[in-house]
Order: C-alpha cells, then sequence, then structure tokens
C-alpha cells in the first residue's frame, strides 16, 4: 500500500514583474522624476516657497482645530463629570478587565495542547489562522496557531494557545 503525501494549502504566491522593475530601477525613476521637476520649476513662473507656506498654514491651522475641539470636548465631559461617575466608570473598567483576565486564563487553560488527538494517527499541520484568531489574539494578548491533522479518515481541525 502506498502512503501518499498531501498536498500542503499553503499556495505559492505568483510573483508579479512590477515590483522587481521598482527593486531594479528605482534610483533612475528617482533621478528622472527629479530632472522633471527641475525642469519645471526652472520653466514655470511660480513662488514654490509661498505655495509650500500656504500649503502648511492650512495643514497646522486643521490640526489645530482638530486639538482644540477634542480639548473643548473632554473638558465639557470633566466639567460634566460626578465623583459618583467616575467611581462608576472605574467599577465598569474592573469589571470589564476581570472578565477579560478570566477569559484569558480559560483560553490558555482549555487549548493549551492541541499536538495529540486520539481519533487520528496522522500527522498535524499547521494551516493559516482566520480572522478572528487573530482578533482574539491580540485582545488577549496571546498566540492563537490554527491546526489540523492530516489523513483520509480524519478532518480535525483544532487551535492552540500559548502566551506571547
Amino acid at each position: 500500500m502506498e502512503k501518499h503525501k498531501q498536498r500542503s494549502h499553503r499556495t505559492r504566491k505568483i510573483k508579479s514583474p512590477q515590483p522587481e522593475f521598482w527593486r531594479r530601477n528605482s534610483l533612475e525613476i528617482a533621478v528622472v522624476v527629479l530632472i522633471l521637476a527641475g525642469i519645471y520649476l526652472l520653466v514655470e513662473k511660480t513662488d514654490v516657497s509661498e505655495n509650500i507656506l500656504h500649503f502648511l498654514k492650512i495643514i497646522i491651522i486643521f490640526l489645530a482645530r482638530i486639538f482644540s475641539s477634542i480639548a473643548s470636548f473632554l473638558q465639557k465631559w470633566i466639567e460634566d463629570t460626578e465623583a459618583s461617575d467616575i467611581v462608576g466608570y472605574i467599577l465598569i473598567l474592573t469589571a470589564v478587565f476581570l472578565l477579560g483576565y478570566r477569559t484569558r486564563t480559560n483560553l490558555l487553560k482549555n487549548y493549551r495542547n492541541t499536538r495529540s488527538y486520539p481519533k487520528c494517527e496522522s500527522g498535524l499541520s499547521r494551516i493559516h489562522r482566520k480572522f478572528r484568531h487573530k482578533i482574539i489574539g491580540f485582545l488577549f494578548r496571546i498566540r492563537v496557531k490554527n491546526y489540523r491533522f492530516l489523513g483520509s479518515n480524519c478532518s480535525w481541525q483544532g487551535i492552540q494557545i500559548t502566551t506571547l
């Protein structure tokens, strides 16, 4: 009986020629762009410094308005907040932190070892994580690895969770 080696589900990305082109010719492209910009500035009668200053002024005014609106919102929120509200916020944040901590410890305890699955005697292979595994890993500061067992009679998939 021949044993078949199952192909990995990882697909090989086809390299497009464009990044190779940019990598090989980036200096030449930059030189051409600089020469064209220099010729434009010599031919066109514009005051570049005035345009740059005007652009920077617009950006600074825009950022100042954003920070001013954030500061006024925070000031109004602080003025309207009572001491009991602050205690309520602290209690709610503590409860959320404790629930997150409990969830993290349960995840670490329940998904600690995926290396052995009693119904399969076939090999173990890592597969790509799902988006929800990435979100869980980010939120709870854990490492989530997704596995599946290779074999004709077994199609089990599972995750292993470890600390960072």
